[in-house]
């Protein structure tokens, strides 16, 4: 078929490649794995578990999701692979990790998207990585995630991103890679004053983010938190949108500002102990000062630059 609609009333099923299991692990039918399936619609009554994988590699053009549910549901790696993925809607339910979930939908418009609720969602590891057609992306309430690694890697065409619901006060630890590859991205909007103080990792955070040209602000003090390459090849990041402060307890920025060829007359204050701070400022072209003020007790690395 080029389409499929599956109506599920009163099974507990594991959906896997389209196959269907029943609570006792018995099989009810399969199709087997359907590349030639164009169109999905789902619509679910009963409470069940899934393994949402179904759809990793598929080409599909449009899908629906429609549950009456107030449960929340994983829903990593859903769509996964789906190249040809153009839209998706509505997602009736509300997802509480979206790991993966359309990593590589590189034909998938922002227009096109339609988001589960997010107000439960703890991983969003690589959830759009890949996704190279979207342009602005706006959540529900992401003031629950914990891990967003790779989250937006490599969205070429995303110029602008509105997380809300993160602030100083949420629980957000991983940020490594978040953006990194976003070339026109030039606007990411946060709720709060601040990024969450409890950020662990900070590593490639921005890099390759050529259109950036100011940061989310972050707090003063982040605990133990890696800044490696945080802000690496941002090439139109300015003096007055770089980190200017640098928190106690941040361990290492080497090579932090590597390759920011806007920088003209950066001003580093470095407020952290026993920090690495190797070529922070390396193949920065465009610096005619440099101000590095070190207030910590120990510069493990100072090669700057």
């Amino acid at each position: 078929p080029k389409s499929l609609s599956l109506k599920i009333n009163s099974f507990i099923f594991l959906f896997s490649l389209f196959s269907i299991y029943c609570k006792n692990s018995s099989k009810i039918f399969t199709l087997g794995t359907p590349w030639h399936i164009k169109s999905v619609q789902y619509n679910f009554s009963c409470n069940f578990s899934a393994n949402f994988e179904a759809f990793a590699g598929i080409s599909l053009i449009s899908s629906t999701i429609n549950r009456n549910s107030l449960e929340t549901l994983p829903i990593d790696n859903m769509f996964e692979g789906c190249t040809n993925l153009k839209k998706i809607g509505p997602m009736d339910i509300n997802a509480n990790t979206l790991a993966a979930v359309y990593t590589d939908c590189e034909s998938l418009t922002s227009e096109g998207l339609s988001l589960p609720g997010t107000k439960d969602v703890t991983d969003m590891k690589g959830a759009f990585n890949g996704c190279s057609s979207l342009t602005t992306l706006e959540f529900e309430n992401l003031n629950k995630v914990i891990f967003a690694a790779n989250a937006f890697h490599s969205c070429t065409s995303l110029t602008s991103v509105y997380l809300k619901g993160i602030g100083p006060s949420s629980p957000l630890q991983e940020l490594n890679n978040t953006f990194y590859g976003c070339t026109n991205l030039t606007d990411i909007r946060i709720d709060g004053a601040t990024l969450p103080e409890e950020v662990r990792f900070m590593n490639n955070t921005y890099s390759y983010c050529s259109s950036l040209t100011k940061l989310p602000p972050i707090p003063e003090f982040l605990n133990d938190c890696e800044m490696a390459s945080c802000c690496s090849h941002c090439a139109s990041l300015t003096d007055d949108g770089m980190y200017k402060n640098i928190p106690n307890k941040v361990t290492t920025i080497n090579t932090m500002y590597y390759n920011c060829g806007s920088l003209v007359n950066p001003v580093l204050n470095v407020n952290t102990d026993h920090v690495l701070a190797k070529q922070v400022f390396k193949n920065c072209s465009g610096i005619k000062n440099l101000t590095v003020n070190f207030n910590g007790r120990l510069l493990r690395d100072s090669s700057f630059i």
